[in-house]
């Protein structure tokens, strides 16, 4: 009984001690991205932020052909200190050299809600996986959205061609 309670208390360890190791990492690794994003804010340089690894976890690969699920595995170095320099330097010309969907829209995103302009959320793609809760056009449904709440504005909501989504955005800024 005791080898068998040793044995359990052993994997336990093992398994606390793998986790800690692994979000050890990637917290330095984030740290690293955001260090090399302030440099490149100082220095007022994009091109810093290539000195990252371009992927970190599993394979360092850049597969436009995987899944966003797969992909979602990857911190993306690259794009992640573009996104943040772009944040910080006002220039959303920055969004376009971000290469992953999820990280360009979040670029796009926060010049849209920044501006209150809605030519950012024309910008933005959708994420291509069937099995996610996206319609067609959800992000920049969603950005458009929020526009229209923001500025009190039904009209940008007749921008939105599903009508369930639109339905929903004009109660939005009718209740606001």
């Amino acid at each position: 009984m005791k080898k068998i309670l040793l044995i359990i208390i052993g994997l336990l360890l093992l398994y606390i001690g793998h986790y800690y190791y692994t979000e050890t990492r990637v917290n330095r690794f984030q740290k690293k991205i955001t260090n090399t994003a302030e440099k490149a804010i100082t220095k007022k340089s994009a091109e810093i932020c290539n000195k990252l690894p371009k992927s970190y976890k599993k394979p360092a690969i850049r597969n436009p052909q995987m899944s966003f699920s797969e992909r979602s595995n990857y911190i993306f170095a690259i794009d992640e200190c573009l996104v943040q320099y772009a944040k910080q330097i006002n220039d959303p010309s920055i969004c376009d050299l971000i290469i992953e969907e999820p990280q360009k829209n979040d670029c796009y995103w926060e010049y849209a809600k920044k501006t209150n302009d809605i030519s950012w959320c024309h910008n933005m793609t959708r994420i291509r996986e069937k099995h996610l809760s996206y319609k067609p056009e959800g992000n920049t449904y969603k950005c458009l959205s929020y526009i229209a709440k923001t500025h009190n504005d039904v009209s940008i909501c007749d921008q939105i061609e599903h009508e369930t989504v639109k339905k929903n955005c004009i109660k939005k800024v009718s209740n606001n």
